[in-house]
């Protein structure tokens, strides 16, 4: 009898540990088993549209489904936020983030989502800096010279920005209130209209992208004044930041980033970290978005980019009494 029982003892701890061993390994889940949606909030054409259908294709290669890109433009990309924090969290549908995605909210009474708590970050993927030029009649060569013309002449300078609240509207709004400036902004729809008036001396300053003014300031047809990003961009290697110039606080970038809804279970999260990232180091990917700096961060830290982008814009916001037209 004894031996019987001390056989059946064993067996249990055989299968009890087993059992332990089997619960300690990690579920593995079939995603994706079926075609995934990736959101933009804005129409055909710009640069975030071209980042979502070359990262779609990649992804959709390494994940072995369809990845494809709806667009769903307006209220500055809010209407895509929307709908991708209100749908199911299971990976299936995701939103192609930018700057906007924490900036349009704040401008409207009533926010259609909150930017940060309702959407998990796959991680920062890449972003382009910008840069401060001005006309080639602007009576000032330099970010010093700009200040002190600004401040004898207030309310005499004025600038573009593509819409209210971009990061190029943003941005000058944060130079006026560290510099102390009085300038007018004047609002625009798209880069191509304010590019010809800043040329022709119409209007005096502008913020964009630094692939699109290269070819301008190369040319000699804009003055560069600032670069806006973190460190001096590689197609304006000679331009300096508004760190080194003494002005810290103004630094933007436009970045992006792939987002899920919360409560998007995190081996989904952890999955399309990884794959996203293998296909950000793609040459031909890279090729595609010559000019653009690429990260290889974690979900945690796009999460973290997220909720200082939502502060810092926030402060600005207040201080400047921005509001969404």
């Amino acid at each position: 009898m004894e031996s019987c029982f001390s056989g059946k003892t064993l067996l249990i701890g055989v299968l009890l540990q087993a059992g332990i061993a089997c619960a300690a390994e990690p579920i593995k889940s079939d995603f994706p088993n079926r075609p995934i949606t990736m959101v933009v909030g804005y129409v055909t054409g710009g640069f975030t549209d071209l980042f979502a259908r070359v990262v779609s294709d990649e992804l959709g290669v390494r994940l072995g489904q369809r990845v494809i890109v709806e667009n769903k433009p307006g209220a500055g990309g809010t209407i895509a936020g929307a709908f991708v924090s209100k749908s199911a969290p299971d990976g299936y549908t995701l939103l192609i983030a930018s700057p906007p995605h924490v900036i349009s909210p704040l401008l409207q009474e009533k926010q259609p989502y909150a930017p940060a708590n309702d959407f998990r970050s796959t991680g920062l993927l890449a972003s382009t800096p910008s840069v401060l030029v001005a006309s080639p009649y602007a009576p000032f060569n330099t970010l010093k010279e700009l200040i002190a013309y600004g401040k004898a002449n207030p309310g005499k300078l004025n600038y573009a920005s593509g819409s209210i609240g971009a990061t190029s509207h943003l941005s000058l709004e944060l130079l006026k209130i560290e510099a102390g400036l009085d300038i007018l902004h004047v609002p625009y729809k798209g880069s191509a209209p304010i590019a010809l008036d800043l040329l022709a001396g119409r209007i005096d300053l502008a913020i964009d992208n630094v692939l699109f003014y290269s070819p301008y300031i190369k040319d000699g047809r804009v003055k560069p004044i600032a670069a806006v990003g973190r460190q001096r961009s590689s197609l304006l290697p000679n331009v300096e930041t508004f760190t080194e110039l003494g002005y810290p606080a103004i630094e933007a970038q436009a970045w992006y980033m792939v987002l899920a809804p919360s409560g998007t279970p995190q081996a989904i999260i952890d999955r399309l970290n990884k794959e996203l990232h293998i296909v950000m180091q793609k040459p031909s990917v890279q090729e595609r978005m010559a000019g653009a700096d690429f990260f290889s961060g974690t979900p945690k830290d796009g999460d973290t980019l997220l909720r200082s982008e939502l502060q810092k814009w926030g402060k600005v916001v207040r201080q400047a009494k921005i509001k969404a037209e």
